[in-house]
């Protein structure tokens, strides 16, 4: 193993693409052992780099930067590293961006180059983004910012162990498909298909199993100073460190919105899908339905469940149980429908959302029910565009903090809750009679509770979203009620847990 790993990651002559790690018994005998299979392409070392100083035209405006910044842009592109000027911008929050400079690295050391050029002109440190897709990455309110995604290589999948070392470009797209049909699976955030891994790790991401953030096995990062690289985790040792000990060693929390420095790297833990799949949901989450739920999460007959309420309107309950058969399956939903009467399930194989279908009903209803349909894929790590579309009014995924004139403006909150069923609703009623104090037709507000699995947390997820980031009266009407959500969840003592891009509220150690 640390053979290969060596010759895909330095030899000079071949560029690693990816090193996937299979396990299997030899043939006639029980003993288990692993096949490892390398896809690499051959390097032409006799290419030479061509300095792109003269792409910078007349027409791209330089003037907007200080001289150290046009010192830096001169020497970066001297080094063959492209660069690409992005106009004037409207944002979602509403603010106007001002055009900006986008430093596009290809490889690792060329991100180092970047940073070390930056140290020597006295560039502080700069926005980073990784496809530019992530809800709540940053808004790119700098004069120069360097983007990841041209470092899209998948390093390493071991399907032994369940990780997966990947760079800043590869998405929640490609790792799904890369993972169909492994018995593996990578928990997805709400985020589109286009997103990066490590960019929704490193703005707060929210999965089915907890924060993206909490999933990380390892990091490879150079730091600000351009000369020190930072490995952590699994990612100290070539191949896979066998025994390591948990995310906890990982030291991503240090490297949020590049305070520490740029991510070039992420090992990340997989998840094992179980065959079958179950969905329910119809029912009002009050109360008693709640402390129901809870039992059955404890008990392990629910992998999964969200109090979820659309304001004005009622709380429902949406659920997800797992079996290996589809009988296991089917004793698990009579057992909580004897608990939990009026849900409504939707089964099927885990591996193929087109066999899904309502017990008792045709499949048609299913695709007219687009909440389960986002839960489903939701729960086995295939991500969805429709959520981002429908919640952002727009009809392609472009650069997610970008709007066009029919665009909804949003902004979310996210706090950590105590796992307890009558603090759970208390809060919720709270919140909903506040947001109903500021309902308005331009306005929408929606709240979700869901486990946060590996804490004993429950994670509040706020949305305000208005018709047009312009809207005289929804914006500022979400303001409004975003301040008093803040204020609510303060008294009761429930910390934030999402990372904002000015500053991180909170560590998500102290939750």
């Amino acid at each position: 193993e640390s053979m290969l790993y060596d010759l895909l990651e330095h030899s000079p002559f071949v560029h690693s693409e990816m090193l996937i790690k299979i396990p299997h018994l030899k043939p006639g005998t029980s003993e288990q052992a692993h096949l490892f299979v390398g896809l690499w392409k051959l390097v032409d070392n006799t290419k030479p780099v061509r300095p792109l100083v003269d792409t910078i035209s007349q027409e791209q405006d330089i003037t907007g930067l200080a001289t150290e910044e046009q010192s830096l842009l001169a020497e970066v592109t001297a080094f063959g590293i492209q660069s690409n000027w992005i106009g004037k911008t409207l944002l979602i929050s509403g603010r106007v961006r001002s055009g900006l400079w986008e430093l596009a690295p290809s490889k690792s050391n060329e991100v180092q180059q970047i940073l070390h050029s930056s140290q020597k002109h006295s560039v502080g440190p700069m926005d980073v983004i990784s496809t530019g897709k992530t809800w709540g990455g940053t808004q790119g309110l700098r004069n120069m910012r360097i983007c990841l995604s041209k470092l899209d290589k998948v390093s390493m999948i071991d399907l032994s162990n369940g990780i997966v070392v990947v760079e800043p470009g590869v998405t929640q797209g490609r790792m799904s498909d890369l993972l169909r049909g492994t018995g593996w699976y990578l928990p997805v955030t709400g985020s589109c298909v286009h997103t990066s891994l490590i960019g929704n790790a490193l703005d707060g991401g929210l999965t089915s199993r907890g924060l993206r953030i909490g999933q990380v096995l390892g990091v490879e990062a150079i730091e600000w100073n351009g000369a020190n690289i930072v490995k952590t985790g699994v990612l100290t040792s070539k191949g896979v460190m066998h025994g390591y000990s948990g995310p906890t060693g990982a030291q991503a929390d240090s490297f949020i919105f590049g305070r520490r420095g740029v991510v070039t790297r992420m090992a990340f833990a997989l998840q094992r899908l179980r065959n079958y799949t179950a969905i329910g949901s119809g029912m009002v989450a009050d109360e008693s339905a709640l402390k129901k739920a809870f039992a059955l999460y404890d008990e392990g007959l629910l992998s999964w469940f969200q109090t979820r309420v659309a304001t004005p309107g009622d709380p429902i309950l949406v659920m997800s149980l797992v079996g290996r058969t589809r009988e296991e399956l089917e004793e698990k939903i009579a057992l909580v429908d004897n608990d939990l009467n009026g849900c409504l399930f939707w089964t099927g194989k885990s591996h193929d959302a087109n066999e899904l279908t309502m017990r008792g009903e045709e499949a048609a209803d299913f695709d007219r029910n687009p909440l389960v349909n986002d839960a489903w894929l939701y729960l086995v790590g295939v991500p969805s565009c429709s959520r981002h579309h429908h919640v952002l009014g727009v009809t392609s995924c472009g650069e997610a903090p970008i709007v066009g004139e029919t665009a909804n403006g949003f902004e979310l909150l996210a706090f950590a809750a105590p796992m307890d069923p009558t603090i759970i609703c208390m809060l919720r009623d709270k919140l909903c009679a506040a947001a109903n104090n500021y309902w308005y037709p331009t306005l929408s507000i929606t709240i979700t509770v869901t486990p946060m699995v590996i804490y004993p947390t429950m994670y509040f997820l706020v949305w305000a979203t208005w018709d047009n980031p312009a809207c005289s009266i929804g914006k500022p009407a979400a303001k409004s009620f975003l301040d008093l959500v803040r204020l609510i969840m303060a008294k009761a003592h429930c910390p934030p847990c999402r990372y904002h891009d000015t500053a991180m509220t909170e560590r998500r150690s102290k939750l």
